[in-house]
């Protein structure tokens, strides 16, 4: 019984898919290589963190700008993955300019300042309240640090100051003040202080210091 079958030689007709992925590092999938002539392939593009995919080219015709595409391989072909960097805004706004200011606003690449901080300052007779975003508060620190992570619309919130305003009458029961108990800061105030009968007035004291012998102060 003879058992040589002979020789036999499979010849498939090869076409070459370079697949190039540009700038490098930004996918990591792997399809290039050898194919038989007249295949039809899928390409998938994932995009690594910090990039989006733009689109397929070959030379200067762009094929497709879906990550998802089927090309047809009759030839050694070429075809370039382009990706962009994605990079964040964060904004920044005072609610009202005449109360204070803000700072760090910009334009941030995706993958460097990983913390972005934020600064409120408060301007004379005015405090810092919060930082909001979309009307719901994210923060009550004059500096708000955060991940660099996605477009942010904060604004920072103040408000006026207003003081308390207290007076002490000594001895008791001889006599009253009138006058506001309490101010926004920079308003002028004036306090009087009306003695009981068969008393006067001697003089207005703060922390043990005479401030005045009028009865308006």
């Amino acid at each position: 019984f003879d058992t040589d079958l002979g020789a036999y030689e499979a010849d498939f007709d090869l076409v070459y898919l370079d697949l190039v992925v540009n700038p490098r590092g930004a996918d990591t999938f792997n399809q290039g290589g050898y194919y038989t002539r007249d295949t039809t392939i899928t390409l998938h593009a994932d995009s690594s963190d910090c990039y989006s995919f733009s689109n397929y080219t070959s030379g200067r015709r762009v094929l497709s700008d879906e990550p998802v595409f089927k090309i047809k391989l009759t030839s050694d072909t070429t075809v370039q993955a382009t990706f962009v960097s994605e990079s964040f805004t964060v904004s920044a706004i005072s609610a009202d300019e005449n109360m204070g200011s803000v700072t760090g606003s910009g334009r941030f690449d995706c993958g460097t300042n990983s913390t972005i901080t934020v600064e409120a300052t408060a301007k004379k007779c005015y405090k810092f309240v919060n930082w909001t975003e979309n009307g719901r508060e994210v923060s009550k620190s004059l500096k708000y640090s955060f991940n660099n992570a996605g477009n942010r619309d904060l604004v920072a919130n103040f408000e006026e100051k207003v003081f308390q305003i207290k007076a002490t009458i000594y001895p008791q029961g001889t006599g009253s003040v009138s006058g506001r108990d309490k101010a926004p800061c920079g308003t002028e105030v004036t306090l009087t202080a009306n003695p009981a009968n068969g008393y006067k007035f001697l003089e207005w004291q703060k922390n043990g210091q005479v401030l005045s012998t009028n009865p308006n102060i």
